[in-house]
This record gives C-alpha cells, structure tokens and sequence, in this order.
C-alpha cells in the first residue's frame, strides 16, 4: 500500500469550540497529546466547503498517528494559508520514533528548506492565500534524496544528501506546527510512501471530504437505543462534546461470529463527478463490553464483491478506533470511481474470537 493515511477535517463540526476541537482529535486518534494549542485553536472554513483546522499562533502542533510505511520514502502533500506573515520556525518535523529525521524549516524572509539536505529557497509566501504543498524525501543518512512543490511547481530538488541525520534510516511519525505568529489553516493531508502500483508518488492538489452513513443495508447488529442500525452510527467518527466523554447515547452490538451490518452512505458531492479518488479510508470507533476477546472487521461491499477494509482483535474494556485504507475498487480492482464510491455499502462484522 502506498496511501498511508489522509485527513480532511470535515467530520468536525465547524461551529466546534477549542476544547471540542482537542477532544475530538484526541478520540479519533487516541492520543492523549495529539494536539497542543493555547485557547485559540479552532475550525474554521475549508477550501472545499467543509472544516480546516485554524492555529491562531506558532509553535501549536497535531502530531500525526504512528504509521507503518513500507520504505523511507515520503510524500506528503497538505493545503495551507497564512492568516500573518511566516515566522522562523519548523513547521514540519518527521520523527523515527522520538528522534527527529527531517522537516521543513521556514524564515520569515520567505524562505524555506527541507532540512537538512535542501539549500534555503526563496519562497514567497502571501497572506490569506491557499497554496498546497508537497514534498518527497528519502529518508536516509547516505543517499537521500528531496522534492518540495507548490502548487504542482518543483521548487528545490536534489539527491545524494544525508536526509535522516541519525544513524538509521526511515521515518515513523509526524508533526505539523503553525507557521505563523498571526495564524495558520491547514486542510487536505495525505502521507504516502513509494510501496505499491498505485499511490507511490505525488498525488498532486487532493481534496478530502467527509461522508457518513444515510441508510441500512443489512441489519443484524442489535441496536441501543431507537431508530434504525444506521442511525446509531451516523454521527461523525467522534462527536466533539467536550470533555472526556463519548457520544454512546445509541450504539450497535454483537457477538456472534460472522455477524455483519452493511449501511449505505451519503454520495459526493457534484464537484467530484469524473474526479479520479485515491482511495476510501473507513474509520470506524469500537469498544469490547466483556472480557472475551473479540475481532472487529470493517467491511466494503462494492457491488456484491466483500472486502475487508481492516481488522483487530478487541481485548480490552476501552474505547478504540480501527482505519484502514481501500486504494481500489474491490469490484474492479482499480482506482474508485465516484459512482463507485457512491454505490459502495461499508459495514461491520464480528471475527474469530
């Protein structure tokens, strides 16, 4: 797989005060400190309609889950504006665990370099524009390479540069700052490696929108609460209520093998029509009631052709969060199409004990 991992923020109300906001993060990701910020981080309008994620200073980060990439090649790509001029700062850090491998290193002149192989460039960023951003690195100490584009131009490149600046090669994790001492929006993230046939590259200019379940397909899950199995599950991934609490007013249950739920789930919007989509990532938010340990599959089934979109033993009385990522259509087993997208059911179903 070469998509890794992608966010749009559009499952965050944008209306979301900044403890709402945290706590949302907090749950999605299950990190305790995924995001630092003073009082003034909030949502705020995407590019594409939807939610952005707004830093009112330098120096707040989201740090990005662990991932699990197949080689030391990175690319990632994300949407940003300016709400004040730049500061000097780091406002990409790339991590192997807790020692930092590489970045992006920003001065308030306007310039920028992918540390700490990339000379400074000139790079002039203007206020309260939406420019995306890209860059490639190969993450390691003898022989790596970079790329760092805006808006699909190349402005700096180079290899046979020492890109890991430690004694091993590789990357696992990430941090993202703010830019800015005035302000920064941030929107449309995707991190990929160079594994695969597809996805293995810049993706160029991506937007990330968020859909959610509209209606039953199949309905074997007990449901808590009323209503139909969909509408226990048709909030957002986790609904940012403030707080250590989660939203399980309603909810579905299981425990018998091969029990499945499949739910239909709102289309596209128009813009998308003919779009090539890179892939569907499914999120889905799980707890274990009893002490037997229980497997999780996330379900696809796109055009009667099932899929397993992910799966995890479930051992323990918390809460949890399963991702996984469909690059292709399990029907055509090429890159989804948004009638595809649009046709496919996603669900659940329980697993081997």
């Amino acid at each position: 797989m070469a998509l890794l991992w992608a966010e749009g923020f559009d499952w965050i109300d944008i209306t979301s005060t900044t403890l709402q906001l945290r706590q949302a993060l907090r749950k999605r990701y299950l990190e305790d400190y995924l995001i630092y910020s003073s009082p003034d981080a909030t949502m705020t309008a995407g590019r594409n309609g939807g939610s952005a994620l707004s830093w009112g200073h330098r120096g707040q980060w989201l740090r990005y889950p662990a991932l699990n990439p197949g080689s030391e090649h990175m690319y990632m790509g994300f949407a940003i504006k300016l709400l004040g001029p730049p500061a000097n700062g780091f406002p990409i850090q790339v991590y192997t665990y807790n020692d930092i491998q590489f970045g992006i290193e920003l001065s308030d002149d306007g310039l920028v370099r992918l540390t700490y192989g990339m000379p400074f460039t000139y790079f002039g960023l203007k206020v309260d524009r939406w420019y995306y951003i890209e860059f490639h690195v190969l993450a390691k100490s003898s022989g790596g390479a970079y790329e760092f584009r805006v808006n699909g131009e190349t402005i700096a490149e180079g290899t046979g540069v020492d890109m890991a600046q430690r004694s091993w090669d590789g990357w696992t994790n990430l941090f993202q700052f703010g830019w800015s001492d005035f302000g920064t929006i941030v929107d449309d993230i995707y991190i990929c490696d160079d594994q695969g046939s597809i996805n293995n590259t810049f993706l160029g200019d991506v937007k990330i929108p968020a859909i959610i379940p509209d209606g039953d397909d199949t309905s074997n899950w007990s449901i808590s609460g009323v209503g139909t199995n969909y509408q226990a599950v048709d909030e957002t991934p986790v609904v940012a209520v403030g707080g250590e609490v989660w939203d399980d007013t309603d909810y579905l249950y299981a425990s018998v093998l091969d029990t499945k739920d499949l739910f239909t789930y709102s289309a596209l919007d128009s813009e998308y029509s003919g779009a090539t989509i890179r892939g569907v990532q499914v999120t889905t938010v799980t707890r274990v009631t009893n002490p037997q340990a229980k497997t999780l599959i996330v379900l696809c089934d796109s055009n009667a052709t099932e899929a397993d979109v992910a799966s995890e033993k479930l051992m323990w009385d918390e809460y949890g969060i399963l991702t996984g990522v469909l690059e292709t259509d399990p029907d055509t087993d090429v890159l989804w199409t948004p009638a595809g997208v649009n046709a496919a059911k996603f669900g659940i179903k329980v697993g081997v004990d």
